[in-house]
C-alpha cells in the first residue's frame, strides 16, 4: 500500500461515516422511545403490556432498519455528493458508506433492544462498551484500507 493513498482513504472513511450516522440517529431515537414506553408500562405494573410493547418495538426496529438500509443505498451517496467535491476521497467515502450500510440493520436492532434492556434495569448499555469500537478502529479499519474501499475504481469494493 502506497503511503500517498492513506490520507485519501482516511478522508473517505470520515466522509462515509457522516451519512452512516444520519441513519444511526434513527436507532438512537427508537432505543430511547423503547426505554420510555417499556419503562412506563413496567413502572405501572403492566407486564403483559410491556411485553407487547417490546415485541412491537422490535418489529418496528426491524422494519425501520430494512427500510433505512434500502433507502440508504440512494440517500447515502446523494448526501456524500452534496457535501464533498468530486475526487478520489469522495469515491472512497461512497464505497465506505456502502460497506458500512451492510451493518446498519444490526446496529438499529441492537439500539432497539438496548432501550428495552435499559427499561428492565440493565446496566451494560451499548455506549458503555467501547471494546467493539476499539476492535473496529484497530483491526477492521486497516483491513479495509488494505483490501478495498480506498482503491481506484475496478480494484476495490
Amino acid at each position: 500500500m502506497r503511503a500517498c493513498c492513506r490520507p485519501v482513504r482516511r478522508r473517505g472513511l470520515a466522509l462515509g461515516f457522516q451519512a452512516f450516522y444520519i441513519a444511526m440517529s434513527v436507532g438512537v431515537g427508537v432505543g430511547a422511545a423503547m426505554g420510555a414506553l417499556v419503562g412506563n408500562a413496567l413502572g405501572a405494573g403492566h407486564r403483559p403490556r410491556a411485553r407487547r410493547l417490546a415485541a412491537q418495538g422490535i418489529s418496528f426496529g426491524l422494519i425501520a432498519a430494512l427500510l433505512l438500509a434500502m433507502a440508504g443505498l440512494w440517500y447515502g451517496p446523494a448526501v456524500l455528493k452534496l457535501v464533498s467535491e468530486p475526487g478520489a476521497y469522495r469515491d472512497a467515502g461512497i464505497r465506505y458508506y456502502l460497506l458500512l450500510s451492510l451493518a446498519l440493520p444490526g446496529f438499529l436492532l441492537a439500539f432497539t433492544c438496548n432501550g428495552i434492556l435499559q427499561a428492565h434495569g440493565g446496566r451494560q448499555i451499548i455506549p458503555a462498551r467501547p471494546d467493539g469500537r476499539i476492535f473496529c478502529q484497530y483491526r477492521v479499519e486497516p483491513a479495509v484500507h488494505l483490501w478495498g474501499a480506498g482503491r481506484r475504481s475496478g480494484d476495490g469494493i
